[in-house]
């Protein structure tokens, strides 16, 4: 098994907008114990799991199976030293049935969430080259 299957799973929970073992569980009819044992790296999840798991994810049931351990990870496409969960947020937004907190998104959902990231990144890049130049700034003074 994968040695991460657990945690990758629990980050494309909280990706597919399912917050809490609970929600996943009600939506995939799969219980919260095997959720729980799963994510923690405790169970191997069975592949009929996965195929339940899979289009709550937003991702394949190869995928799933690949990052199980059932199936060879598919190295055709361009992922470079890239991990299974790195992807281009705007375009996983693009796709079809995106839900946050259970919701679905629409279109219009989608074109504000993506100029929200945008704008946040945008005042993250600025704080930290504020917070760069301050240190810098901060080590000049003290070898006066």
């Amino acid at each position: 098994m994968s040695k991460s299957v657990g945690k990758n799973i629990s980050k494309l929970r909280k990706l597919a907008g399912f917050n809490s073992l609970g929600q996943l569980s009600k939506a995939s009819c799969v219980s919260v114990a095997t959720l729980s044992r799963i994510e923690k790296d405790i169970q191997k999840p069975l592949p009929e799991t996965l195929e339940k798991l899979a289009p709550l994810l937003n991702v394949s049931y190869e995928h799933l199976m690949s990052l199980a351990g059932y199936l060879p990870v598919d190295n055709s496409e361009d992922t470079s030293s890239k991990s299974p969960l790195s992807f281009e947020i705007e375009k996983v937004l693009r796709e079809e049935n995106i839900t946050f907190e259970g919701v679905l998104l629409d279109n219009d959902d989608k074109d504000d969430v993506i100029e929200f990231i945008k704008v946040a990144l945008r005042a993250i890049r600025k704080r930290k080259s504020m917070q760069k130049k301050e240190s810098i700034t901060f080590d000049d003074n003290q070898n006066k």
